[in-house]
Order: C-alpha cells, then sequence, then structure tokens
C-alpha cells in the first residue's frame, strides 16, 4: 500500500469545487516547503519541475507523456517522475491521470496547472 502524503490529504481536506488553482497552489507551496529542508541536490523541488514539465509536454500531445519524456524535460538526474502527490492514491485530488504509460493533467486541473506554474 501507497502511504499518503499528510500534506495531500490537508489539501485536498480543504477543496471545494471551483477552488482548483487554491488546491494546486497548496500542494505546490507544501511541496517547495519540504523540498527547501531537504538535501536532494540538484533534484530539488521535483514537484514543481515535474508538473510544469507535464504542463509544456501535454500542450503538444493531449495524450500526455511518458516517465521519460517527464524526467528529459524537468531535468531530473535520479530516480522517480515527481508527480506523486497529483496522483490520488497519495491522498491528494486526481490532478494527473496515468492511462498506459502516459501521464496526463485532468481536464478539470489542466488550467489552473498553468495559472499557478
Amino acid at each position: 500500500m501507497v502511504k499518503q502524503l499528510k500534506y495531500a490529504v490537508d489539501c485536498k481536506s480543504r477543496y471545494s469545487r471551483g477552488k482548483e488553482d487554491e488546491y494546486v497552489r497548496c500542494i505546490l507551496d507544501k511541496a517547495q516547503q519540504g523540498a527547501s529542508s531537504n538535501p536532494l541536490g540538484e533534484d530539488k523541488f521535483r514537484v514543481k519541475r515535474a508538473i510544469k514539465a507535464l504542463y509544456e509536454l501535454q500542450a503538444h500531445s493531449q495524450a500526455g507523456a511518458t516517465r521519460q519524456q517527464i524526467r528529459s524535460k524537468a531535468g531530473f538526474t535520479s530516480g522517480g517522475v515527481g508527480l506523486y502527490p497529483w496522483l490520488p492514491q497519495y491522498g491528494g485530488l486526481p490532478v494527473v491521470e496515468k492511462h498506459n504509460e502516459l501521464y496526463r493533467i485532468a481536464d478539470r486541473f489542466y488550467s489552473s496547472v498553468g495559472k499557478v506554474v
């Protein structure tokens, strides 16, 4: 079982429909706070870098992007794709969907992600 992220659960509990911008900002702010104190070197701030990369990639392909495309666009040097807080199994809302190895931002959140990142 996947461990839920406290901050994702917290942001979800404050969310109300129509406040997608606030939800995206909440996740990014809390992820940034955590990353600031984490010694990940060049791969700090993965959550913001990953969602920004996916947003930009999805602008060119509505079907979404592969893990490798996201990692490459975000410039990651270590494992992972950095989208975990956006996936529902980690306690938040389904901002990112994964279908057949493609990640994509859900339509409901796409413009909010663009505004916030």
